[in-house]
């Protein structure tokens, strides 16, 4: 691993960790640097890899939901 991928790792770490617990604060970090670099490139994409999950575990709760709800409709009988 070079300089570069380490750099990135680190701020895909960084990003995915301040999504979670301080979204607004790297939304401000993000939106004053330059992607140019590979730690602040990290950042981004560790930003958006935590939105991902974050998105498709709402889709799979929900998906849930609808499904119990479903079953439940099934025993009511007339």
């Amino acid at each position: 691993m070079d300089a570069q991928d380490s750099k990135f790792i680190e701020g895909f770490n960084g990003g995915y960790l301040l999504e979670k617990f301080e979204p607004s604060l790297l939304t401000k970090v993000l939106k004053d640097l330059d992607l140019s670099n590979d730690y602040v490139s990290g950042l981004s994409s560790g930003q958006k890899e935590y939105q991902q999950e974050r998105t498709r575990l709402e889709l799979e709760n929900m998906a849930r939901l609808r499904a119990q709800d479903n079953d439940k409709d099934l025993d009511i009988q007339w």
